[in-house]
């Protein structure tokens, strides 16, 4: 995917999720509390971009919590492209949505 705008002309298989891996901020807006540049990757947030057709809860554009280890498996299909990292995750291990009008930034 040498262009960004071909990560939006992926469409996923069954159950799946592909996914935009949000990087987590350095400091909340909010709070000012500091996040460790060692604990930046442990960010289980995305957006995501298209879904497969046996999705039922999302839609591209929803900003999700995700679970990165679910049952001691690693998320093995995730990329990097340019500064954007992907993944494709089956839509059980999402576990929420995120309200950007509740969260206001303080994820």
């Amino acid at each position: 995917m040498s262009d960004s705008n071909e990560a939006l002309k992926v469409k996923p298989m069954f159950n799946l999720v592909f996914l935009e891996w949000e990087e987590a901020p350095s400091v909340w807006d909010k709070s000012g509390l500091v996040r460790p540049d060692n604990y930046r990757g442990m960010h289980y947030t995305g957006t995501v971009i298209s879904v497969g057709p046996d999705v039922w809860e999302l839609v591209p554009g929803d900003r999700v919590f995700f679970d990165q280890f679910p049952n001691d498996h690693s998320i093995e299909n995730k990329f990097n492209e340019g500064d954007k990292r992907y993944a494709f995750i089956p839509e059980t291990w999402i576990h929420a949505t995120i309200d950007e009008r509740t969260l206001a930034g303080n994820v």
